[in-house]
């Protein structure tokens, strides 16, 4: 039994997980960061998410030890960019070849192409994942995450192909896999982390979530699309009615199928939005609870209502930001009405201000309701390992006191 100390006195009230916030100074930051995102136009985004990375970790504590974070906003840029060019390119050229590919089997090559996307999408959050763990440390010691981008890309790429074949069915085995690849490859010390988490217990809690949040947002998302391309069509064939005695007919099957596809929109949009916090809470409780660490593992106290009134509230700042947006480009439209790249970079700008509003007013709420839920269990190996760095009076604890 170790000696009575104040430090050995604390480790029993230590085995938790909290956020405290007492950064008197973030506001000044994120708000410095707000700005410098606004007027880059993104770009300065990284410095936004690395600052409050910092303060997110820097407030969270571990058995009574805050994380820290020495990441580098310019590298994580720099990992961006170097990652989004060859998308931007694949995208440039399937663009430029768009009708020879095509042929008759349009929507396969479509459908490939958005798993691909995604799949890539998904490989490059692995990337930044890595980088962010590996810039992590708690008491001295840091974590380390490894595992090949290119490996997970083509698991990403798999499964998405899965998921999509099986309407969505695939989709909670695709995620324990990837879970699973990630959490072998991340380590603290000498040990490695592991995932045990079921895909048959994330189909049980969410057997009706999950197919009406899938389904649904798939749907929206080509609903949508429809909606655009009607527009469009109906447009066009306006235009040539003086001259075309066809285009009257086409206007006409335009603007009932896109009269349609806006039904569809308003049905669908109540459902993806309520539907939406619920699912996050769901995955997030199930993902926490499949880590292990040894005989370490977390329960989260999370229930599917737990993020219902923050994202409902976010969702009020996005109707604002797009209605203010909108209002402006209704404004300047008689200006630029031949010019689309204008509402392109008007909806660009709009989908940056939400970003920053998640990141300056949300995503801190968000953290402190995750880590608020959670309990640790067990954490022996964790602690010892530990104190390894930072020796307790010269001397590690091999085990925490009863």
């Amino acid at each position: 039994m170790p000696e009575n100390t104040d430090e050995s006195r604390s480790w029993p009230t230590q085995r938790s997980i909290s956020f405290v916030d007492r950064d008197p100074d973030f506001t000044f930051i994120v708000s410095l960061g707000v700005a410098i995102s606004l007027l880059s136009l993104g770009v300065g985004r990284f410095w936004l998410a690395s600052n409050l990375r910092r303060y997110l970790w820097s407030n969270t504590k571990i058995l009574g030890q805050p994380l820290d974070y020495d990441g580098d906003a310019w590298v994580e840029l720099l990992h961006f960019a170097v990652g989004a060019a060859p998308l931007a390119g694949i995208g440039f050229v399937l663009y430029r070849l768009e009708s020879p590919l095509l042929g008759e089997n349009g929507e396969y090559f479509f459908l490939a192409t958005a798993i691909f996307a995604f799949a890539y999408w998904r490989a490059m959050r692995f990337a930044a994942w890595r980088y962010r763990l590996n810039h992590t440390l708690w008491r001295g010691r840091r974590f380390r995450a490894e595992g090949s981008v290119v490996a997970y890309f083509l698991r990403a790429f798999g499964w998405g192909t899965a998921s999509a074949i099986s309407l969505g069915l695939a989709w909670p085995s695709a995620q324990a896999a990837l879970n699973r690849y990630m959490l072998r490859h991340t380590h603290y010390g000498s040990r490695c982390f592991e995932y045990v988490g079921s895909s048959t217990i994330l189909r049980s809690r969410g057997i009706f979530l999950l197919p009406a949040w899938l389904w649904s947002r798939v749907l929206l998302i080509i609903s949508v699309s429809a909606v655009w391309v009607c527009n469009t069509a109906l447009n066009e064939n306006m235009l040539k009615m003086p001259d075309d005695e066809w285009a009257g007919s086409a206007a006409d099957a335009a603007g009932r199928s896109m009269m349609g596809y806006i039904l569809v929109v308003v049905v669908l949009l109540p459902i993806v939005a309520f539907a939406y916090p619920r699912f996050v809470a769901l995955t997030w409780k199930w993902q926490l609870e499949g880590v292990r660490f040894g005989e370490a593992y977390v329960t989260s106290g999370l229930k599917l209502s737990s993020f219902t009134g923050i994202c409902f509230v976010f969702y009020a700042f996005v109707a604002g930001i797009v209605l203010l947006t909108l209002l402006a480009w209704s404004t300047l439209e008689w200006w630029y009405a031949d010019e689309p790249m204008y509402l392109v970079a008007a909806f660009y700008y709009c989908a940056i201000a939400a970003d920053v509003a998640w990141n300056w007013l949300f995503a801190p709420r968000f953290w402190a309701i995750v880590i608020g839920s959670l309990t640790l269990h067990d954490p022996v190996l964790l602690s010892v390992i530990a104190t390894k760095a930072f020796p307790v009076h010269g001397q590690a604890f091999a085990k925490l006191p009863e």
